[in-house]
């Protein structure tokens, strides 16, 4: 879009941009994305434009860098796979975990699969319900990584090696 909004803020200056002054030409520019620019001045028409634009973070990188800032640290198990989600059983909660799997941040040598044990994040992320179009927060696992088998506990052995007397029989 040559008359595109504008892209970068220099010291408080909204600054226009070409499509052609985005490094790579098909890297999303939107809105609250950090960008890093120079400034060019027009010859003819002396007007300053923000040129070399690069994308360094997006608007939901940024999003999810400062909510991580805050998540605490789960683990669970795979529970479910779809075509590119899914959901994981937490420890932490009751309810389950959506996740993407390019959230997933292992090797090609280890495969998603269910059952999987997984050490995650959680971050907040607005969705529209498809029922009545309303927003509301769900909760998505970021950042997953794989866990040796064995290492996720959904129980706490809080004592051992008591003894009673059966009040009740069946």
């Amino acid at each position: 879009n040559p008359s595109a909004p504008a892209a970068a803020k220099a010291k408080g200056e909204a600054l226009p941009y070409l499509a052609g002054d985005i490094e790579p030409p098909n890297a999303p520019m939107q809105r609250g994305a950090e960008v890093e620019f120079s400034v060019c001045v027009e010859k003819a028409t002396q007007r300053r434009r923000a040129v070399a634009i690069k994308v360094l973070r997006t608007a939901r990188q940024r999003k999810e860098e400062e909510e991580l800032k805050n998540a605490v640290k789960e683990d669970g198990v795979i529970k479910v796979l779809k075509d590119d989600f899914g959901f994981i059983r937490s420890t932490a909660r009751t309810g389950d975990v959506f996740f993407r799997f390019n959230d997933v941040k292992e090797s090609s040598e280890m495969r998603l699969d269910f059952g999987q044990e997984v050490e995650f994040f959680v971050v907040s992320e607005p969705k529209k319900s498809q029922r009545d179009g309303s927003k509301r927060d769900s909760m998505r696992a970021v950042q997953i990584t794989f866990l040796p088998q064995g290492s996720v506990k959904f129980e706490t052995l809080v004592a051992k090696g008591l003894s009673g007397v059966v009040k009740r029989g069946t």
